[in-house]
């Protein structure tokens, strides 16, 4: 998909406005931070982990587009940094799942 870059919802630097969105860009951040994060630490996540980090993303945007609820910058950003990070986990552990060897595995003994 693409951002809508709604001057509103985007941040402003010098005057000039970002080419994404506050919630892309914390979007953005947080597959940058998560996928240095998983550079260093290799472990598997765990799904409620990653309910609760989609979730306050679901219902920012999902109250507001339903409703009259207006979001602002900072909450979009937050929402989207926290989403990001959890996707960038994400997509690591199915990444390190698929560079398993399953010869690796234990044997079992033959009855």
């Amino acid at each position: 998909g693409e951002c809508h870059q709604l001057a509103d919802r985007s941040y402003f630097i010098n005057g000039n406005q970002m080419p994404f969105c506050a919630r892309d860009l914390g979007l953005f951040i947080g597959l940058a931070i998560g996928s240095g994060i998983v550079t260093f630490y290799r472990y598997k996540i765990h799904p409620i982990l990653v309910l609760i980090g989609l979730v306050p993303l679901a219902l920012d945007g999902g109250v507001q587009l339903l409703t009259d609820y207006e979001s602002n910058n900072t909450l979009r950003m937050i929402t989207g940094f926290i989403a990001g990070l959890v996707l960038a986990l994400l997509l690591a552990h199915f990444m390190f799942a698929l560079q398993e060897d399953p010869s690796h595995e234990e044997s079992k003994p033959s009855q």
